[in-house]
């Protein structure tokens, strides 16, 4: 798999017309299982092939279970900068209930490694609105992770995505989605304990100390050309996006013909429309009507008109030439922003 990766870098290394990469990231959840040897290779092979920035944030999601003091060290000489862990709960029937593999021990001695292994740059996943959490099991976590003083920290709602377990448990009635009421009340105490303590709720699922914002998240959100190597990777060039076929032994096979190892969409003006409302509203820039008018012109009109009736309500605020969501907004982005998606 290592050699057929590094062999699509090959492949695709004009994919970014040259552009200065900034950032680069090891993700997928589980990339704490590559050996010190396969990061080497990849980072190796993309520095070789693309003109990365000496300041490149470098960045790897891993399991809580996945380190030691020898691995977390190498990661770092071979200039892992950022870590992002898995964390998820700190409440080991939850976990349990999410089938990881870890323990909420393990989840904070995890963390306690990788800051006496001196990394700075870190942020930890965690999951609200569970099913069967209350308040204060919620604050127990959010707690138990403030008291890290961490400079980021990336907070989920639990969705019941299709194709996933907890999707099947919930058709089969073994789990029961949260009320909503207490998914807000959940929500309202993550947002005011993490201002209380200076950080800014930067997009809706992300906070961060002043200077610690995630840069490779940034870019995506500001529609930035990213390219994703492996299999399920996604890519998009500001026109295009393209995504790796799932299957592993047949993304293999594709690479080492060259080809048929990825699909491809040409994006409309109204998918790219889409695409802008769809990131852009996530963060606290939120939209600039000026760019809306002079990109999408023959849009914009039937856009304002049902953006306006939110102007006037608590979900949208004011920011210089565009608006953004509230925090109550952002509760409901997801209605939102489909409901402002100009439909033929």
């Amino acid at each position: 798999m290592i050699a057929a990766m590094l062999q699509e870098m090959t492949l695709r290394k004009d994919y970014l017309s040259k552009e200065n990469v900034t950032t680069l990231y090891f993700g997928g959840g589980t990339s704490s299982v590559l050996t010190l040897v396969d990061v080497e290779r990849i980072l190796d092979k993309a520095q070789a092939l693309f003109p990365i920035s000496a300041k490149a944030e470098i960045s790897l999601e891993a399991n809580p279970d996945d380190f030691s003091a020898e691995y977390l060290s190498g990661l770092r000489a071979l200039g892992i900068n950022r870590l992002s862990i898995g964390v998820q709960s700190f409440h080991d029937h939850e976990l349990k209930r999410m089938n990881r593999r870890h323990n909420a021990t393990e989840a904070m001695d995890s963390v306690k490694k990788v800051l006496r292994c001196g990394f700075e740059d870190i942020t930890i996943d965690l999951m609200y609105g569970f099913p069967d959490s209350t308040l204060d099991s919620w604050r127990y976590s959010l707690e138990t992770a403030l008291a890290f003083h961490l400079p980021h920290l990336s907070c989920y709602h639990l969705n019941f995505e299709e194709r996933t377990a907890f999707a099947h448990f919930k058709r089969k009635g073994k789990l029961r989605p949260l009320p909503e009421k207490i998914s807000w009340a959940q929500y309202q105490l993550l947002c005011e304990a993490m201002a209380s303590r200076g950080y800014r709720h930067y997009e809706i699922s992300n906070f961060a100390k002043a200077g610690w914002q995630s840069r490779h998240n940034n870019a995506y959100w500001e529609g930035i050309p990213y390219l994703g190597i492996g299999p399920a990777a996604h890519s998009f060039d500001g026109k295009t996006r393209q995504w790796n076929i799932a299957h592993n032994l047949k993304y293999r096979k594709g690479v080492a013909r060259g080809e048929g190892f990825h699909e491809q969409e040409n994006l409309s003006e109204k998918e790219q429309f889409h695409d802008y409302l769809l990131t852009r509203f996530r963060t606290a820039k939120g939209i600039e009507l000026s760019y809306l008018q002079n990109h999408f012109t023959d849009l914009y009109s039937a856009f304002y008109r049902q953006f306006r009736h939110y102007i006037y309500t608590d979900l949208v605020k004011k920011t210089g030439n565009g608006y953004c969501l509230t925090e109550k907004g952002m509760f409901q982005s997801d209605g939102i922003i489909g409901d402002l998606f100009v439909l033929d």
